[in-house]
């Protein structure tokens, strides 16, 4: 037996999931590790706070454990805690790191688009302005961020370019001019850059599709469910829905486009919607990437039930894939358990105020998309340079903040986005109630499936996870 143990023990942390063999699931905030038991562990936790010794416990449990049950699973807590599967409560034993380089711009090449989606971003007040008028990067602006992003990369070989428009398929042609830069440039030969689109669908077409393909270029389409879901926010400007447009572009895209990644991505309300219904109709149309985004907010009825039995059904329907070796991707379930079976907390919300920067059709660069066009947040510009300062101070590490550091879903949950907590509650440092018990109840579910997955089929996430769908 160890010589502190009794004190290593009163600073486990340890929180509980009941299964259905009234046996107990238990998650280790600290090191994402898993344990399952009876209560017996719970037990010795409880009454390692108010003892001073092994065998105080020992004798507090005796007329409940026999006492060579209590002493093994004493041993093996502990052991258990050398090997890092355990951790105690200390906030400090992970350490956020220093200042990565940036690899990552997300670029809107063009602040026009073709839709008139209701919750769009364009629609901010604060970002309204600049959405008014249409506004291009030109050719010389695209080369100029290119050699910004060799330059703030360091010697980073792997870089990327997200073009998220406006629509961005309206000025494909600057895609082009990217594409063929990043060969070109001196400053980006020897990195592998990898382009990635997000697009609302309408204006894809085979010219569009085999570029792409012999380019390895990544595709994303937008498209918020079936027709009736899709159509009452993703309109043209004139009302029309665009579902059926987006629909017809679908053969193609499954066809003509050679790359591995179908990928979609959907703007939800998970305490309002039909999650199940949602996956199954993206799934049956031929995606193998499917994304859930939250919407900042919703006049539709909420139900916490709807949210937890909506969330449950989607965790099975990827158990199921994933035991049946059908691959899905599903974020952002798959990205929460990609954290738990690799054991790499999440020390941020996202990759904003770190790796990632975004720049807008105006040339000036802001934290992320959703702060385009707001004039006050900007963080540089092409004329300018990223101003690293500001920028390095948006990031907020988790333990940094008083909510989120005791909470037991810190490290797979990384904190509340920082855009939406400025929109919702009026600061970018506060957490949103609502968005944290949306997210707890997610990482529950997360929890339970990959457990269940592993315990019946060890090898199922070794699998899952040696897929890669971006070569």
């Amino acid at each position: 037996m160890i010589d502190n143990s009794i004190d290593i023990l009163k600073q486990i942390k340890l929180q509980e999931f009941p299964l259905s063999d009234g046996g107990i699931l238990y998650f280790s905030p600290e090191t994402l590790g898993l344990l399952e038991s009876d209560g017996i562990v719970s037990d010795l936790i409880r009454q390692s706070r108010h003892s001073e010794s092994l065998d105080d416990i020992t004798g507090n449990l005796k007329s409940k454990y026999p006492v060579n049950y209590i002493k093994n699973t004493l041993n093996s807590i502990l052991e258990l805690e050398q090997q890092g599967i355990v951790g105690r409560g200390n906030s400090e034993s992970v350490n956020p790191a220093d200042s990565p380089p940036v690899v990552r711009f997300v670029i809107s090449n063009t602040s026009g688009c073709n839709l008139a989606c209701s919750y769009c971003y364009n629609q901010f007040p604060e970002n309204k302005e600049s959405f008014s008028g249409k506004t291009d990067l030109s050719f010389q602006q695209l080369e100029q961020a290119l050699k910004m992003l060799a330059d703030a990369s360091g010697n980073t070989t792997d870089l990327e370019l997200l073009f998220i428009g406006g629509e961005p398929l309206l000025r494909f042609d600057l895609i082009q001019a990217a594409s063929e830069m990043r060969k070109s440039l001196p400053e980006l030969r020897n990195r592998n850059v990898r382009i990635f689109i997000i697009t609302n669908g309408t204006l894809l077409d085979d010219f569009i599709y085999l570029y792409c393909s012999r380019n390895n270029i990544h595709i994303k389409i937008s498209l918020d469910g079936n027709e009736k879901l899709h159509d009452l926010n993703r309109v043209f400007p004139g009302g029309k829905g665009s579902y059926r447009s987006v629909l017809e572009k679908l053969p193609g895209y499954f066809n003509v486009y050679r790359h591995p990644c179908k990928a979609v991505t959907a703007t939800v309300n998970s305490y309002a919607q039909d999650l199940p219904a949602l996956v199954d109709h993206f799934s049956a149309l031929g995606f193998n990437q499917i994304e859930l985004t939250e919407l900042y907010g919703s006049n539709e009825p909420e139900s916490h039930d709807i949210l937890e039995s909506g969330y449950e059904a989607v965790a099975e329907f990827l158990k199921f894939r994933v035991k049946s070796r059908q691959y899905v991707n599903l974020i952002p379930f798959t990205d929460i358990i990609h954290k738990l079976h690799f054991r790499r907390p999440g020390l941020y919300p996202c990759r904003t105020g770190l790796d990632s920067i975004a720049l807008f059709s105006d040339g000036n660069f802001y934290a992320c998309h959703h702060y385009m066009g707001d004039k006050s947040g900007t963080l540089g510009s092409l004329e300018t340079g990223i101003d690293r300062e500001k920028f390095s101070k948006i990031a907020r590490y988790v333990n940094s903040h008083e909510t989120c550091k005791n909470c037991w879903a810190k490290y797979l949950c990384g904190g509340d986005c920082y855009h939406r907590a400025l929109v919702t509650s009026g600061s970018e440092s506060s957490i949103s109630e609502k968005n944290c018990i949306r997210k707890k109840t997610l990482i529950e579910k997360c929890i339970y499936a990959y457990y269940k997955v592993k315990e019946t089929d060890p090898e199922a996430w070794n699998w899952y996870f040696s897929i890669n769908l971006y070569p």
